[in-house]
């Protein structure tokens, strides 16, 4: 069947094109995309009705006419209608002791097979240790494990001797970054300085509340001092204990300890 002079559907230019059952021809990929979208079951009056008159929300329009949600919000910014903001249908708002459609609802066997199937075709490789899933082993330690040291540091950092500590380190630094100069106050706060341990916290315990061994650094320099950017070991060496142990710091400390033990 040989070629035959058409329009473009969108634009209008002259095309050369083999006969179709629809008749509707175009340049390319990106007219008839634009021709589909002009292509609306219902007129703005309707739609205004729907939407702005009735309160029904876009969801609902595409059932009506039997499209997606975002298909009807591109026949809404076509028409020029003022859109709502997301959130304020209330009528869809979980109203209290609503009980959810899928609460209850379980995967069948049947289901959890086919799932299974889909996933292995796809490439995924269940990792098994004693063939049981690395989620549920019994007694898996991460690499990264070091002896359990989160709870007994989230106690540290919430007792009243560390408070203390913090503020001698904040005074003795004068609330600047130890490594760039950088003032507190003179920046966001909301990116608060940090406290860094020279001696880590998990590898000497006896050094976690010295003054000596904390330095005030800003967020940005201390991401580095951890960075393998940090050839030269910045405040990752031990350096000579050349400030000395306030001995206001010392009392408070001590009266601290008294007060624990008593």
């Amino acid at each position: 069947m040989p070629k035959k002079k058409c329009m473009c559907g969108y634009c209008g230019k002259q095309l050369m094109r083999y006969p179709t059952k629809t008749d509707h021809y175009f340049c390319d990929i990106k007219c008839k995309s634009e021709f589909q979208r002009l292509q609306k079951p219902v007129d703005r009056d309707t739609l205004y009705d729907l939407y702005v008159l009735q309160k029904k929300s876009a969801n609902q329009i595409a059932k009506i006419y039997h499209r997606d949600a975002k298909t009807v919000w591109n026949w809404l910014k076509d028409y020029q209608i003022p859109t709502r903001p997301r959130g304020t249908n209330y009528g869809q708002w979980f109203r209290p002791g609503h009980i959810s459609a899928l609460k209850g609802t379980h995967l069948s066997e049947k289901q959890k097979e086919f799932l299974r199937q889909c996933r292995l075709q796809d490439g995924h490789v269940p990792y098994l240790i004693n063939g049981v899933h690395w989620l549920k082993a019994t007694g898996r330690k991460p690499a990264s494990w070091k002896g359990g040291v989160t709870p007994l540091r989230q106690r540290i950092y919430s007792s009243s001797l560390w408070k203390i500590c913090t503020e001698y380190v904040w005074k003795r630094d004068n609330a600047e970054c130890q490594r760039c100069g950088k003032k507190f106050n003179e920046t966001d706060r909301s990116a608060p300085f940090h406290i860094h341990h020279i001696y880590s916290f998990a590898n000497y315990p006896y050094l976690r509340t010295a003054p000596d061994n904390l330095v005030l650094l800003c967020p940005e320099c201390h991401r580095f001092i951890h960075s393998k950017e940090n050839t030269k070991q910045e405040y990752l060496t031990r350096i000579q204990m050349s400030l000395p142990e306030w001995p206001e710091f010392s009392e408070r400390r001590n009266n601290e300890s008294n007060k624990s033990n008593g």
